[in-house]
């Protein structure tokens, strides 16, 4: 920063005309000169600070450019990684779901064969109870018959041996 020249013999005898005491407008004087000699900017370091910001500013933004082209091609990457196995992923589901609709249609098929057997089932079982039932009705003929043959036995042996 540049310095700036203060008229510290001018000030002072302005203060004290004003009715200040020479010691205390001496004290603010110093004070004044002080401060301007070491915070106080002119427009040359004004404006070098103005240029080193813009400069900053300029290396900032190219910095930011940068690293935003950066950041797209490695998303556009990313992007391009993840869409490829999101698809692979996909194909997988869809062979996977077609292995499950020809499982369901064959699970589909086999029900309807099952059903026809159960009905098969259930006509053979019906028959099957008529048949029983026949059978017991036979049985009951076929007793009473032999019951009947074995009295007639019994009857022709008493014949035979004049046993009655």
């Amino acid at each position: 920063m540049a310095v700036l020249a203060l008229d510290t013999l001018k000030a002072t005898r302005d203060l004290t005309t004003a009715g200040a005491a020479a010691p205390l407008a001496e004290a603010i004087v110093e004070t004044v000169n002080s401060a301007v000699n070491e915070g106080v900017a002119t427009k040359a370091d004004v404006a070098e600070a103005r240029a080193a910001l813009k400069t900053d500013v300029s290396e900032a933004k190219v910095e930011l450019k940068t690293d935003v082209s950066e950041a797209k091609v490695e998303i556009k990457a990313d992007s391009a990684a993840t869409r490829a196995e999101l698809k692979e992923e996909i194909a997988e589901v869809r062979a996977d779901n077609a292995v499950l609709k020809t499982d369901v249609a064959v699970l589909k098929t086999d029900v309807a064969v099952l059903k026809t057997d159960v009905a098969v089932l259930k006509t053979d079982v019906a028959e099957l109870k008529t048949n029983v039932a026949r059978l017991d009705g036979n049985v009951w003929a076929i007793k009473w018959v032999l019951g009947f043959v074995f009295l007639l036995t019994l009857a022709m042996a008493a014949r035979l041996f004049d046993v009655v």
